[in-house]
């Protein structure tokens, strides 16, 4: 990950979401970086999330957004639920992790 990774938009009202923004590059996984995301949204270590695989096919998932003919054609954009969390994230590689606020204490 780099610099782009966990750039957080708290909200002052408990229920409201939490946001990490995250980016992944096209010579990368995007499972991996969406494993990192959600571990660095959450403050769990990588290891100890449940694994991706349970939630979505990842070969299917790396498919759809790399596999893609051309990146600067419209977005795909896939969203779910894993370890707790929303995620969407796209072919252009830009993703969020969603949380509410209850959900990480």
């Amino acid at each position: 990950m780099d610099d782009n990774t966990d750039h957080r938009k708290r909200s002052k009202a408990p229920n409201e979401p939490i946001q990490s923004r995250f980016e992944w590059k096209p010579t990368e996984s995007p499972c991996t970086a969406i494993v990192e995301a959600v571990a660095a949204s959450t403050g769990r270590d990588s290891a100890d999330l449940p694994s991706l695989y349970a939630t979505v096919d990842p070969d299917a998932l790396t498919a759809v957004l790399i596999d893609k003919p051309d990146r600067s054609e419209s977005a795909v954009r896939v969203s779910f639920e894993y370890a707790g969390v929303d995620v969407t994230v796209d072919s252009r590689g830009g993703g969020v992790v969603d949380s509410k606020a209850a959900r990480r204490e």
